[in-house]
């Protein structure tokens, strides 16, 4: 094969002063990509890179959306104080916001006009009243260890009647404000009233205190292992009204005297 350009065209004379020329604006080569500037020609600085979403031929990326910024309460006095002489009440607020939240202090719990006792005063005026149930027995106990054992019988029996059936009733049956009353609660600062208002006389208490707390409760709860008498000292832990099982039971409360 021979080097000689084909016959019919004609070749261009190179000009003086073309080596390193840059190819004129939009010449490509036979594959139709544009031709590289040659060698010495000074280049173009690259311009910055166009904004993604912005350039030609890009989609438009839309801003992302916001959430409209809560509302707030305008100045002025809080919600359910009037405005101050000359100032307009605050306006309500728009539709669809829920109305701003007023925290309020929480008080005792009451029954009535009376506060309900808590749980640790009950508890502490169980354990007085325990201390002076216990101080019957003594002397019962000192004459049976004494070898007097009919002397001792007699006075344990007699200290089983006043701890079990009188000791509650006796002070609970009170007039006044010592009514509802044991010794314990007295010292305590407590009491016990009736749920329709009437006052404890020896009848209701002694219902309370031996029949619901000593019978019910106690001797028949001690065949289920003791559960039902636990229940009865926390119940008031939880209760809204601060009442044990007997209290619900013959609807009373205990209350700050």
């Amino acid at each position: 094969m021979s080097d000689e350009p084909p016959r019919g065209v004609p070749e261009e004379p190179a000009r003086p002063g073309d080596e390193g020329a840059a190819p004129p604006p939009g010449e490509r080569d036979p594959f139709g990509q544009p031709l590289p500037p040659s060698a010495g020609q000074p280049q173009a600085e690259p311009s910055e890179p166009a904004a993604p979403g912005y350039g030609p031929g890009d989609a438009y990326a839309a801003p992302a959306a916001h959430p409209p910024p809560a509302w707030q309460p305008p100045p002025g006095p809080p919600p359910g104080q009037p405005a101050p002489a000359g100032q307009p009440p605050p306006p309500p607020p728009p539709a669809g916001y829920p109305p701003p939240t007023v925290w309020q202090p929480t008080g005792p719990a009451r029954f009535g006009s009376y506060i309900l006792a808590s749980w640790g005063s009950r508890v502490a005026a169980a354990l007085v009243d325990f201390v002076f149930i216990a101080l019957a027995f003594v002397p019962s106990i000192a004459l049976f260890v004494a070898h007097l054992r009919v002397a001792g019988a007699i006075l344990l029996a007699l200290a089983f009647i006043w701890t079990y059936v009188l000791y509650a009733p006796v002070f609970m049956m009170r007039a006044g404000r010592r009514n509802g009353q044991t010794p314990g609660k007295q010292i305590l600062g407590i009491r016990v009233v009736r749920q329709g208002g009437e006052r404890m006389d020896f009848g209701w208490s002694l219902l309370r205190e031996l029949i619901v707390k000593g019978l019910l409760i106690g001797m028949i709860g001690s065949f289920f292992l003791s559960i039902p008498i636990v229940l009865d000292y926390l119940w008031p832990l939880w209760d809204e009204q601060n009442r044990a099982l007997h209290d619900m039971i013959v609807s009373t409360r205990v209350v700050d005297a």
